[in-house]
C-alpha cells in the first residue's frame, strides 16, 4: 500500500505504520529507485514505523545549529 516516508538518516526513512503490512519485503521510491526496506522499529501509539533501506544514502534533513536559532 503506498504511503509517504521521510528520510531521516543514511539508512532510515519513517512512515506511517498503518501503511505497513509486513515487516520484509517493502520497497522505498527514491526518485526512479526503488529500493528494498525492512521494519527497523515500529510506535504503534504514535502510529510510526522506522525502516532500514540499505543504499538510501544520505538524508536531505539538516539540523539547525542552536546558535542560528533566533
Amino acid at each position: 500500500r503506498p504511503a509517504t516516508a521521510t528520510h531521516v538518516d543514511t539508512d532510515l526513512v519513517v512512515a506511517p505504520l498503518h501503511g505497513i503490512e509486513r515487516d520484509e519485503g517493502l520497497l522505498v521510491a527514491r526518485g526512479e529507485a526503488a529500493l528494498d526496506a525492512t521494519v527497523a522499529g515500529r510506535d504503534e501509539s504514535l502510529d510510526l514505523a522506522l525502516l532500514r533501506v540499505p543504499g538510501l544514502g544520505p538524508s536531505p534533513l539538516t539540523l539547525a545549529d542552536n546558535e542560528d536559532a533566533d
